[in-house]
């Protein structure tokens, strides 16, 4: 958890807009299914929402370029821990990011708890915060989320 924040390969504030006809997205987006029934998924007047968890890094920005480039109307969630000074760094690219983006961005503070496993502790706390059903992105190694 000591890590200090780096924004993935190639991403700026001013990254472009993600959209399905790009062709990496296009391939991408062919694998993986949004599916509208889903809990973290809602409708208004016919149009889809999607809740993300983002936390600016690959995995995460990568689940909010695909969600973007549904075209659904797209929420992100951001959780500072507050256990590092770059949290705040991280927040701010992540809420310019999807300022840019055209998503609305959401920042949830938490309190950590006092004990053993830190990771897990964090990992409570996002969760006791994020919306029900919230998708999050990991890579395929990833065991604990």
């Amino acid at each position: 958890m000591n890590q200090k924040f780096a924004r993935p390969p190639g991403f700026s504030r001013d990254a472009p807009t993600p959209v399905a006809g790009e062709p990496r997205l296009a391939a991408l987006l062919e694998r993986c299914t949004f599916d509208p029934n889903a809990q973290g998924t809602t409708h208004d007047a016919g149009e889809v929402h999607l809740e993300v968890a983002f936390s600016g890094g690959a995995d995460s920005t990568a689940l909010l370029a695909l969600a973007v480039a549904t075209g659904a109307r797209v929420r992100a969630h951001h959780v500072d821990h507050g256990l590092r000074v770059e949290s705040v760094e991280e927040a701010s690219f992540v809420e310019s990011l999807c300022a840019h983006w055209g998503v609305e961005f959401v920042c949830h503070s938490v309190s950590v708890a006092d004990g053993a496993d830190l990771e897990r502790r964090c990992r409570d706390a996002r969760r006791s915060v994020l919306p029900r059903g919230c998708l999050t992105g990991h890579t395929a190694d990833d065991q604990a989320e």
